[in-house]
C-alpha cells in the first residue's frame, strides 16, 4: 500500500534513499508529442470544472489516504464534487496543470518555480508517491475527457510532460531531503525534523483565484506574443491559498 501523507516515524535516511530514487530524468517531448499535448490541452480546457472533480474524485479512489493531505471535509449532505469552493480549487489545479504541462521544458523559470513548489509539498506531509498516483488520475481523466481522440499516441505525450513537471518538484522535494540531513546533528536526529502535524493543502482564497484568472486570461497563442508570467504564477499557486 502506497504511503501518500508522511508519518511522524519516518525514517530520514529512507526517504532521502527514495528521493534520489524517484527524482530521475524522463525523455523530453518530441515536438509532435509537444503539439499533441497542446492541441487535446484545449479540449481538456473546455470543461476544466468537471474534469478537474473527476481528477480529484479518482485520486481519493485511488487511494483514499490522500484526503489526509487537505483541509476540507465532507458528507452525505455536502458531497466533495457539489462543493463550489472544491469546484473552484479543482478548476484551477487542473488549469494550471496543464498549463505547466504545455510550457516544462520550454523555460527555465517554469522548471525552478515547479521545484519551489515541491519544496513546499514536503512541508504539507506529502510523500513522492503522490506523484505516481495523482498521474494515474490524470492519465485517466485525460482518455475519459478527449473520449474518441484519445489513443495511445496522446496518452505517451501526456504520460511524458507530466513526468516532467512532476520531476521538477520532485528534484525540490529532494532537496529539502538533502539540506535537512546536511544539518542534522552527527547523532543522526535532524536539526529541524518534519512537522508533527502537517499543514494542509487549502482550496484556493478568493484573492488566488482572481489573481490566478487575471494571468490566465493574459496567455495568448504562440505566434508571435508571450505568455507573460500566467504559468509561472499557476504553478507557484497550485494546490495553496496562502496567496
Amino acid at each position: 500500500m502506497l504511503s501518500l501523507v508522511r508519518g511522524q516515524s519516518d525514517d530520514h535516511a529512507k526517504a532521502e534513499a527514495l528521493s534520489k530514487a524517484l527524482a530521475e530524468e524522463v525523455l523530453p517531448l518530441t515536438l509532435g508529442e509537444q503539439e499533441l499535448v497542446r492541441e487535446t490541452w484545449t479540449m481538456l480546457e473546455s470543461n476544466l470544472a468537471d474534469n478537474g472533480i473527476a481528477l480529484y474524485l479518482r485520486l481519493f479512489e485511488i487511494a483514499p489516504e490522500a484526503k489526509g493531505l487537505f483541509a476540507f471535509s465532507e458528507d452525505e449532505e455536502n458531497p466533495l464534487h457539489k462543493d463550489p469552493t472544491m469546484r473552484l480549487h479543482a478548476t484551477e489545479v487542473l488549469r494550471s496543470l496543464g498549463l505547466a504541462a504545455c510550457r516544462i521544458g520550454q523555460s527555465m523559470r517554469i522548471g525552478g518555480v515547479l521545484e519551489n513548489l515541491g519544496r513546499r509539498h514536503v512541508d504539507y506531509g506529502a510523500t513522492l508517491e503522490v506523484y505516481s498516483v495523482t498521474k494515474e488520475a490524470f492519465l485517466w481523466v485525460v482518455e475519459r475527457a478527449l473520449e474518441e481522440n484519445s489513443c495511445p499516441e496522446v496518452l505517451t505525450a501526456w504520460s511524458k510532460a507530466y513526468d516532467n513537471l512532476a520531476n521538477a518538484m520532485k528534484r525540490g522535494h529532494q532537496a529539502v531531503v538533502e539540506e535537512r540531513r546536511r544539518a542534522a546533528p552527527r547523532n543522526g536526529s535532524p536539526a529541524r525534523p518534519p512537522r508533527s502535524s502537517p499543514r494542509k493543502l487549502r482550496p484556493f482564497s478568493k484573492l488566488g483565484l482572481n489573481k490566478l484568472r487575471s494571468f490566465g486570461d493574459r496567455i495568448t497563442s504562440e505566434k508571435g506574443r508571450t505568455w507573460h508570467g500566467a504559468t509561472q504564477y499557476a504553478a507557484a499557486t497550485m494546490g495553496t491559498s496562502n496567496v
